[in-house]
């Protein structure tokens, strides 16, 4: 079975899914930048991926009171489709009931994989700049949703965590790596991050996105943390 149905590397210019008239957020996605390529698989190698992986950005048309006319936001979802250029209806979820819906290879992440993952943000969200640093940060979250959280170097530039796997750049596996070992449950946690969710198989990919303010809370924690390490 391919997964050639995931993502934003397609590019499907003027694509139009509406999901529901009550939808908190009707937005266009433009690009994935900063990032990096990469190939992935949620089936330990099985079936690849050619994709992008970093800070995918958005336009905002209508809704989404707490979101800026432009904003970005992480994937939390590899099975479903996105296309550049598309837009697009999502509703809003806690973190922990992405991605949706509750049915394989979907599977809401839970409380523990949501906290890990609001600690990833609150440790290095703030402080990344380079296209290798988004990449893997990327990666990273992909690691923790759909691996077990603890990312290998198998050689070569692939890097495998339970049956997710990602190649194809080197840097931001390496980067992917690091961010996740520190991620040992003593580092400040990013509040109010939430889901922008499809709620369907057939709808747009979910992505996580900050709650006003966290942003501004995250770089000064990366700040602090690069200080530390001086």
């Amino acid at each position: 079975m391919s997964l050639t149905r995931c993502m934003f590397a397609l590019s499907v210019a003027g694509a139009c899914a509406s999901m529901s008239s009550a939808a908190y957020v009707n937005a266009t996605f433009n690009s994935v930048g900063p990032g990096v390529g990469v190939s992935v698989s949620i089936d330990s190698g099985a079936n690849w991926l050619g994709t992008s992986a970093g800070l995918m950005n958005f336009t905002k048309n209508s809704g989404g009171p707490d979101l800026a006319n432009s904003y970005g936001a992480f994937c939390c979802d590899i099975p479903k489709h996105i296309g550049f250029g598309g837009t697009y209806d999502w509703n809003r979820s806690n973190l922990e009931d992405a991605p949706t819906p509750s049915s394989a290879p979907f599977n809401p992440m839970g409380v523990a994989k949501a906290d890990k993952i609001s600690e990833l943000f609150g440790r290095f969200r703030g402080g990344l700049s380079t296209n290798e640093q988004f990449g893997g940060f990327q990666i990273a979250v992909w690691t923790i949703i759909y691996g077990n959280g603890v990312l290998a170097f198998s050689g070569g530039d692939r890097f495998d965590s339970a049956t997710f796997a990602v190649q194809g750049n080197l840097g931001a596996g390496a980067n992917a790596q690091a961010f996740l070992a520190a991620v040992d449950g003593s580092g400040p946690r990013m509040g109010g991050l939430y889901a922008l969710t499809s709620d369907s198989v057939n709808g747009p990919q979910d992505q996580i996105v900050p709650a006003p303010g966290a942003m501004s809370l995250g770089a000064l924690g990366g700040l602090v943390i690069a200080r530390r390490r001086r």
